[in-house]
């Protein structure tokens, strides 16, 4: 899959638990490495073979042991349970250029302002896909949230517009 995607496309895999996982992925050219917890044996594996662990992490203390550990990316989860005031508090600590990602009771109706709080993308589980869904169903679901991305991510820009015009 990984031969066959665009170059902006990352391919990996999720629920990486070993170090061994890593070096399978690095064999297929699927660099991303998603893992559900903060382990630095993973973490430290994926550096060593120049791939981009993505580490899942729920407290401050675990995304900052993945950051100094050599993470690409956090993935907060449950990150819905958590909730925005969480991810807020949680981020002040972090390194700002840290991107995270929430993961887990994230949909089109909560994207808006997990984006405006600052979160820098979003992993979807049940909300792209549940069993027995056809490939119209996914496809749906899938177009409705990248619009959704993109509608944000407008106005956003559009804003950050008006308010450099005004300061000027």
């Amino acid at each position: 899959m990984a031969k066959r995607c665009p170059d902006d496309v990352v391919i990996g895999a999720g629920t990486v638990l070993d170090p061994e996982a890593c070096a399978r992925l690095a064999d297929l050219d699927a660099p991303l490495v998603i893992t559900p917890n903060t382990d630095p044996k993973v973490i430290g594996q994926a550096v060593e073979l120049d791939l981009a662990p993505m580490i899942g992490c729920m407290t401050p203390t675990e995304a900052l042991a993945a950051a100094r550990a050599g993470a690409s990316a956090l993935k907060l989860f449950p990150a819905a349970r958590l909730g925005i005031g969480y991810f807020r508090d949680m981020s002040a600590v972090l390194p700002a250029d840290m991107p995270v990602f929430a993961v887990g009771g994230i949909d089109q109706s909560n994207m808006s302002e997990w984006i405006t709080a600052g979160i820098d993308g979003f992993g979807f589980g049940g909300s792209i896909y549940r069993p027995g869904w056809s490939a119209k169903e996914v496809e749906r679901c899938a177009r409705g949230l990248v619009a959704e991305w993109c509608r944000v991510k407008e106005g956003l820009a559009q804003a950050d517009g008006l308010e450099r015009e005004a300061d000027a």
